[in-house]
């Protein structure tokens, strides 16, 4: 079984979340008026940030772990911060960190692609 670190608690996965699922929403917005408007698909490679912001705040509600937070070596408490004293817990959370990140960007750069493809 794998074990996973948290640095963040209910309340931080269900704004990261909702972010995620809002970015989702205005990638997907941004493709239709791009490929509907006739845009040139260089325009359309913006869409990247979006797609990753999306896939960023989802990842990050998933695996219970904010990738900010990580590399300070922090988590939340309640409505504050506290310090990670562990060593161990620290690590983890920072391989946890750099796992949702790449995956952001493997999704973000699908998402991106597939719009490429799209004729328009």
């Amino acid at each position: 079984m794998v074990t996973i670190a948290r640095n963040i608690g209910p309340q931080g996965r269900r704004r990261r979340m909702i972010l995620g699922f809002v970015l989702l929403a205005l990638a997907l917005a941004g493709a239709a008026l791009l490929v509907h408007g006739g845009f040139s698909r260089g325009l359309r490679l913006a869409l990247f940030v979006p797609f990753f912001g999306a896939a960023l705040g989802a990842l990050q509600g998933r695996d219970h772990t904010c990738v900010l937070l990580a590399a300070r070596n922090q988590c939340e408490i309640g409505s504050g911060l506290g310090a990670v004293d562990d060593a161990w817990l620290g690590g983890q959370l920072k391989r946890q960190a750099r796992d949702v990140l790449l995956e952001s960007v493997l999704l973000a750069t699908l998402a991106t692609g597939l719009v490429l493809l799209i004729p328009g």
